[in-house]
């Protein structure tokens, strides 16, 4: 019965037909998930098992790190998706929703929260079916998103299912004989195949979905899904929320030389010393929409790690995003852990809104960033395991990052120093964001009494060594 109505979820052509699980062995799945009420399910409680498949050391290599919660939370408050009117265009008395997109769902984190708060915070009367049809709607053909690995793929399509499943029974009880056949918007593809390059006329084949892995082929409906987000609703996305491998270009040179082979597009944004989360950054800024005569532009939040400001590999990205988009906040974890298994890594949460094209030049230059810096070491901050310390961490952040500035002991709020048109317009490093505002006055005064160091000293370049810089 379920294979009829989910044929894109219960394909007979994947890679695990060859399993055949006992009578026994589904009696016993049955037992256990007898215990819970999936309808009340408000997370996504797979992604914890899913956390736990993955090798430790699959982890490292491919850059999957499940998203805690509180981080996912965090990231679709900071983006605005609050309330009804960030779920839904209303026009004319009619709700019509806002396209979501993940270009690396892993397990459905994010899509499964946006689903969540689509299905509890739009303040639907759920005896109206007409509510329920816009709650159906939004859930099941305005949310987007892509995974390379098959089986968190399918983790993401029963995470959403689970979250739909009470509004299609309702809407069933309302009215009966109502049938579910649309496939879900998730596709098993590699994300950087749905890039739609502006200007570059490209072969057809540049077009088709990526079948290189041929590990699970595209169902007919899922092609359109696949088309769907790389032409059709291209540049029409008003969220992309999402958490991209973290691979860097040391050790991994074949999957770059493979992408950018498969993927010519990405070669006017390859340089070397990049790291593969860039790619995704770019891929999700593009998607989104161009600000409205009365609308403001898409938003991108992704947490990511936290070196691509200022590092030698990132001057591509800097110069797209300054291009493209007005820098809203960024939020530096500094030494907090966010994820278990990434040992030494500094993370941040940054906030991107479109805002493309020459004719809005003026207004991206004139932006000025919000910047949050967590002050507190680790065991200084309430909790006793790394999820509690982020629900209190990201609960006191979004308490104070509305003022103009703030400090405590745990977090400092303020204004960047220099507006966005002041960044290196060729990608350079954006070292002067990390200039505190006190120290900003102190420089100036000094720029301004001190001799430099050039007219009074010869600076060379000291002892090389062999170590890697740090950037």
């Amino acid at each position: 019965m379920a294979a009829e109505r989910y044929k894109w979820l219960f394909n007979v052509d994947n890679n695990y037909t060859w399993y055949e699980p006992s009578d026994d062995t589904l009696i016993e799945v049955l037992y256990e998930l007898s215990n819970f009420n999936l309808a009340k399910l408000d997370q996504d409680v797979l992604g914890t098992i899913y956390e736990e498949y993955i090798d430790k050391v699959d982890k490292r290599q491919k850059g999957q790190y499940y998203t805690p919660r509180e981080i996912v939370e965090f990231i679709w408050d900071r983006v605005g998706f609050t309330n009804s009117m960030a779920f839904f265009w209303h026009i004319e008395g009619r709700r019509r929703p806002k396209f979501i997109f993940d270009p690396a769902t892993g397990s459905g984190g994010f899509l499964v929260e946006a689903a969540r708060r689509i299905r509890e915070q739009s303040g639907i009367n759920w005896n109206d079916f007409q509510d329920l049809l816009d709650v159906r709607t939004a859930i099941l053909s305005y949310i987007f998103g892509s995974e390379i690995s098959v089986f968190p793929y399918y983790i993401t399509e029963v995470n959403l299912l689970i979250q739909l499943t009470p509004v299609v029974k309702r809407m069933i009880e309302l009215k009966k004989g109502l049938k579910e056949s649309l496939p879900l918007g998730i596709v098993p593809v590699n994300s950087l195949s749905l890039y739609n390059p502006e200007s570059t006329l490209l072969p057809e084949e540049e077009h088709k979905f990526d079948n290189i892995r041929d590990l699970l082929p595209l169902e007919s409906q899922k092609k359109v899904v696949f088309e769907k987000i790389k032409k059709r609703f291209d540049r029409k996305f008003s969220y992309c929320c999402a958490n991209p491998p973290y691979i860097g270009e040391k050790g991994n040179k074949e999957l770059f030389r493979s992408t950018r082979q498969r993927f010519p597009y990405w070669d006017e944004f390859y340089q070397g010393k990049m790291d593969y989360l860039y790619f995704f950054i770019i891929l999700g800024l593009s998607k989104l929409r161009n600000p409205g005569t009365k609308a403001p532009g898409g938003k991108l939040g992704f947490i990511t790690t936290a070196y691509w400001p200022t590092a030698d590999g990132a001057s591509k990205l800097r110069k797209y995003i300054l291009g493209n988009a007005k820098i809203k906040e960024m939020v530096f974890f500094e030494d907090v852990k966010i994820f278990e298994y990434a040992k030494g890594q500094h993370n941040m949460v940054f906030i991107l809104e479109k805002c493309a094209g020459k004719d809005r030049k003026e207004e991206r230059d004139g932006n000025r960033i919000k910047i949050v810096r967590i002050l507190a070491k680790p065991q200084e901050i309430l909790g006793n395991t790394i999820r509690e310390k982020l629900g209190f961490l990201t609960g006191h952040i979004e308490k104070y990052i509305g003022k103009n500035k703030w400090q405590d002991d745990h977090i400092k709020v303020y204004w960047s120093t220099i507006r966005q048109g002041e960044l290196p317009p060729d990608g350079g490093p954006w070292s002067d964001l990390y200039v505190l505002p006190e120290s900003k006055v102190l420089l100036s005064h000094l720029e301004q009494e001190a001799e430099p160091l050039k007219n009074v000293c010869i600076i060379i370049q000291g002892i090389v060594s062999g170590a890697d810089r740090v950037t």
